[in-house]
């Protein structure tokens, strides 16, 4: 996934909706890290931050199957960290917000997710790479004469 910044492609989508005036909750779909579908979770934040995710329309469903509802923000590995963007009105960010935390099982997660993509990507290109011959099923009469 691209980033909203245009600088690099690593980052992976994620979905985020505060709880109170100070904490945050992320989900994630994908291998399992904490969760069955992925990963959730809390992280604190500042008031500013949480007060502007609240501005932005939450349409995402909970991938926990409760009735909350979640805004898209997507993340990639930094220097140890994870570095959030979350598009929406200018926060810190001219595409909306940026922030970082250093929660280790979403660095996990994402780790995890990019791996497997990368993966998968590897797979369709060994199997573009394959050229396939079909076997000589003809045979011919030959008269010596």
């Amino acid at each position: 996934m691209n980033s909203f910044a245009s600088s690099k492609t690593d980052y992976v989508a994620l979905q985020i909706r505060s709880l109170g005036s100070e904490r945050i909750n992320v989900q994630g779909a994908g291998p399992s890290t904490n969760r069955g579908y992925g990963v959730a979770v809390k992280l604190t934040a500042p008031p500013e931050l949480v007060g502007w995710i609240n501005t932005l329309k939450a349409s995402i469903p909970s991938l926990a199957k409760t009735d909350a509802k979640y805004v898209s923000a997507q993340a990639a590995v930094r220097d140890g960290k994870i570095h959030f963007q979350v598009s929406g009105p200018s926060l810190n960010r001219g595409y909306g917000a940026s922030f970082s935390d250093g929660n280790g099982e979403l660095v996990t997660f994402v780790k995890a997710v990019l791996a497997h993509e990368e993966a998968e990507a590897a797979k369709v290109a060994a199997a573009a790479a394959v050229v396939k011959v079909a076997p000589v099923t003809k045979t011919y009469d030959i008269t010596l004469g």
